[in-house]
């Protein structure tokens, strides 16, 4: 219901564990299988940092994914009944959003073992169509942090997912 996805979306905890279980769906929808094609909340070889899901490549690679992202203000945009607020928002959700961009990049999630890019997972299209709407500098900024924002949806990406299957 919706006073649940509410309750969920206030958590940043709650939040995370349904980032994890939206991924995991996804996942496990287009046949990727834990400990074959990936590996959930596993610890890096800094021992300090834990990301998410790291996904096994060709060659002995991998790609770190964080899914961990910050929709308070989001919600309150969503919600707000003033252009005032709504303006106040908006700029709120697109600095958490480059805040957190910052603070992926700075955790261990790029070593030798990993490609030289960190995914940070999108939770949905229209979050994604606001980010390119309303500050695409915010890619430009990912990117030269070598974070790539991504947006899961099997029913659109499922050939681009796909080539995480190939096993290590």
């Amino acid at each position: 219901t919706t006073s649940q996805l509410r309750q969920i979306l206030s958590s940043s905890q709650a939040r995370g564990q349904w980032g994890e279980r939206m991924v995991k769906d996804i996942l496990d929808f287009i046949g990727l299988v834990e400990g074959i094609n990936y590996s959930q909340q596993s610890q890096i070889a800094d021992g300090k940092d834990r990301p998410d899901f790291t996904f096994f490549l060709p060659n002995e690679k991998a790609i770190n994914m964080d899914v961990k992202f910050p929709l308070d203000n989001y919600e309150r945009y969503i919600n707000a009944d003033s252009d005032e607020s709504i303006e106040q928002y908006k700029l709120s959700f697109l600095k958490d959003i480059k805040k957190h961009i910052d603070d992926v990049s700075g955790r261990g999630y790029i070593d030798s073992s990993t490609l030289d890019y960190v995914l940070i997972f999108i939770p949905n299209e229209s979050i994604y169509g606001f980010i390119n709407k309303e500050d695409p500098s915010l890619i430009d900024h990912a990117l030269s942090k070598k974070i790539l924002l991504v947006l899961f949806l099997p029913c659109k990406y499922p050939p681009k997912l796909l080539l995480l299957t190939q096993p290590r």
